[in-house]
């Protein structure tokens, strides 16, 4: 099973979300949960990047807030969950 980590930037809007709308927390767990057993497919409409995003994949909390993430054999990095990249 792949370990969840945070960077600095994404831990930041996590703890935004604890504090603001505990309903985009248990949407952004239940991202993450299907991202550990289905990386790349799933809900949240899940795209890859481009550009400087290159790399990383995206999947939709709400219609204005994303969450980014990358994917590697034992770990899954969450870059940004709150706004549009």
């Amino acid at each position: 099973m792949r370990k969840i980590k945070f960077t600095s930037e994404g831990m930041n809007d996590l703890r935004y979300w604890q504090e603001h709308d505990e309903k985009k927390v248990k949407r952004i767990k239940q991202l993450l949960a299907n991202i550990r057993d289905t990386p790349f497919k799933g809900i949240g409409k899940p795209e890859p990047l481009r550009f400087d995003y290159s790399g990383k994949w995206s999947r939709r909390i709400d219609q204005e807030n994303r969450l980014i993430y990358s994917v590697d054999p034992d770990t899954i990095t969450v870059y940004q969950a709150r706004y549009h990249y």
